[in-house]
Parts: C-alpha cells; structure tokens; sequence
C-alpha cells in the first residue's frame, strides 16, 4: 500500500463495519492525503449508521468526510453503457457506478476491504471435514438452487478439496465460490468509473491469516482484525464499529429498498406514493 501511495492518491469507501475500519486504520502515516467517502443511500439519509459512524469517527481524527448522494433516476445513456460494459451486469448497481461518475475524483484509486469475508468465516463454523458436509448444504449456502447439475459440478468440488491444506472447507467455499466470483463481478461492475485495489486480494496473505485460529476470526468480536487495527492505529477504535442501526420505519423501509438495489428501480410515482403512505405511519 506504502508503494501504491507515493505513485497514486488513495480513496477509501467509509460505513460503519470492520472491513472500512482496517483499511483506515492502514493509512495511519498518510491518511491527511486519502479521499473518504460513503454513498448515502435514499431514504437513511445522514441518520443511516454507515454514514453516521464513520462521519463521528473522522471529525474526530480530524479528516474530511465525503458524501456522495445516491442519484434521484439513472440515466437512459449511463444505463446503457453500464450494461454494455460487462456480460452479465446487475443493473441494480447502476445507480451506485452512475453516483461515482458524477461525484467521484476520477484521479483516485479505491483502497477497499474486499474479500476479508474469506478470513472472517463468512459461512460460520469455518472447519468441518469435506466428508461432513453435502453438495446440497453447499447450494443452500450459495442460493443456487438444487437443480441436479449444479449438486453434482459442487459434490464434484467437494471431492476435489478433500485435501485442502488446512484451509477449512467453507472458507475455501467462500474464497472460491462467493468472495472469488461475487467480489470479481462488482469490481468488473464498477472499472467504468473506479480504479480499485483490495490488499487483502494477495494468496500468500490470506493464508498466513487464515492459520491463525478461527475463534480469532470470528464475530462478534474479530479479534485478529481488533488486534491489527490496534497496532496500526489504536484511534480509529474509538468509535463503536457496527453499533445498532437507529432508525424508524420510513428510514428502515427505504433505507434497505436502496441498499438491495430494488428502489432505483422504482417508477418516481410509485416513489412519491411510498413516500406519502409512510409519512402517515411515521
């Protein structure tokens, strides 16, 4: 990252949760140089948690924090560019990359935590034997579905990890088949408008964090993470990571309509007629 930094200027996504709070927490000798910003979602508005937290924690270390406003419609042109840009684009992405056109500098990269799911045992209990669990489990966890094909290309994936050098199966399942392809897809998503850069992206740097025990990697608590942000900046830790959501109904209803992508795909009217039927009950 030291590297990174003397060549290009970094920007660092900010919410409230453990991944934004490491890579702050890494900008320690350079964070007065660094670009954070969070994308503030319709409907939470400056009261969601992830703009919250991270604004409290920043006044705090003294460095300037960003908002970028989730677009009010997506652009018939933008649209079609974005859906061009990849083979199989979400399109409920596309008001979040359009958000980044209009506001993001274009001359930074993006420092992101990106695939610290692998190492935080993202599927629970991180270490049963491939013996011990089934194609069928897997497809749960994946929401694939149980179409007999996909059953038999994951039994076939179990049986080719029987031995996986230590790496307890779900978090290779994870590494592979959810940080590994899901992560891929947003940032092939996203390259149109951002430059990005995951240090947790690196083979070698994974498995030295998975060695460590997974009761250390672990939620609640994420004692490994506490523990590096601690010896890289004990500060950033002065601000609660992930504390309860405060919000009410109209706040929560549209607040999640946004962050599962499903409200920039409502018509404007329907919006409007939301918006009035919540204000009665609010």
């Amino acid at each position: 990252m030291e590297s990174a930094r003397r060549r290009y200027p970094l920007a660092i996504a900010m919410t409230a949760g453990w991944d934004s709070r490491l890579m702050l927490a890494l900008t320690a000798e350079f964070a007065a140089n660094v670009y954070f910003f969070t994308l503030v979602y319709p409907g939470s508005g400056k009261n969601s948690r992830d703009v919250r937290v991270p604004n409290r924690l920043l006044k705090r270390l003294k460095l300037k924090h960003h908002l970028i406003s989730y677009p009010k419609r997506i652009d018939d042109s933008f649209r079609n560019i974005f859906k061009r840009n990849s083979s199989s684009t979400h399109v409920a992405y596309c008001a979040d990359a359009q958000a980044m056109r209009d506001f993001y500098p274009a001359d930074r990269i993006c420092v992101t935590g990106d695939v610290a799911e692998i190492v935080k045992n993202y599927y629970g209990n991180p270490n049963p034997n491939a013996e011990d669990i089934s194609a069928r489990e897997l497809a749960k966890l994946a929401k694939i579905g149980d179409h007999p094909f996909g059953i038999a290309e994951l039994q076939s994936w179990i049986s080719s990890v029987v031995d996986s050098h230590g790496v307890g199966i779900l978090n290779l399942f994870c590494w592979e088949q959810m940080a590994g392809r899901w992560q891929a897809h947003i940032r092939s998503e996203y390259d149109i408008v951002q430059e990005s850069f995951a240090p947790l992206n690196c083979r070698n740097l994974l498995l030295l964090l998975l060695g460590v025990d997974e009761s250390h990697r672990s939620a609640p608590g994420f004692d490994l993470f506490k523990q590096i942000i601690q010896d890289s900046w004990n500060e950033v830790l002065a601000v609660p990571i992930n504390p309860p959501e405060k919000a009410g109904l109209k706040q929560s209803i549209i607040g999640w309509l946004g962050s599962a992508g499903i409200y920039q795909m409502i018509p404007n009217i329907a919006k409007d007629f939301v918006r009035q039927v919540l204000r009665r009950f609010t």
